[in-house]
């Protein structure tokens, strides 16, 4: 759910008041994730070293795929050049697009909740570009 807030947050932004940045709300995703990655390692050495040993390369192709899009897009949160912004939008999208697709081909029904999750907060993120339409109603006399 951090991820969903924090991809939502520039749409959140003009619902809730006192909501942190969306760099904040995407370093302590980071943060969760390390958590996660450290978490999973431990599990998989501990209790699957078989099937580690058996798909080695499919093992390592995940993990150096899947830690170079969050170390990715967690390096240029705060970029300041355009290129730099393009690709960590690019990442936050890539990023987006493999939580979707996990969540919606999970077999546990809460977890495809995620998945709509996701699809509301792609939403609100791009809703964050439109801005409110100016009336130029003059008030009844």
């Amino acid at each position: 759910m951090c991820f969903v807030i924090a991809f939502a947050a520039p749409g959140l932004m003009r619902f809730v008041r006192g909501l942190p940045s969306g760099a904040t709300l995407l370093w302590a995703w980071f943060a969760a994730h390390l958590v996660h990655f450290a978490s999973v390692a431990i599990l998989f050495a501990t209790f699957d070293r078989i099937q580690i040993a058996q798909h080695r390369g499919q093992t390592a192709l995940v993990v150096l795929i899947g830690s170079s899009v969050v170390f990715g897009a967690a390096s240029t949160i705060a970029s300041h050049s355009r290129l730099r912004t393009v690709i960590h939008n690019a990442l936050l999208y890539a990023v987006f697009g493999i939580f979707t697709l996990a969540f919606a081909h999970n077999p546990v029904v809460l977890l495809r909740v995620l998945a709509a999750a996701l699809i509301l907060a792609l939403a609100l993120r791009l809703t964050a570009c439109f801005k409110p339409a100016e009336t130029n109603l003059t008030p009844a006399d």
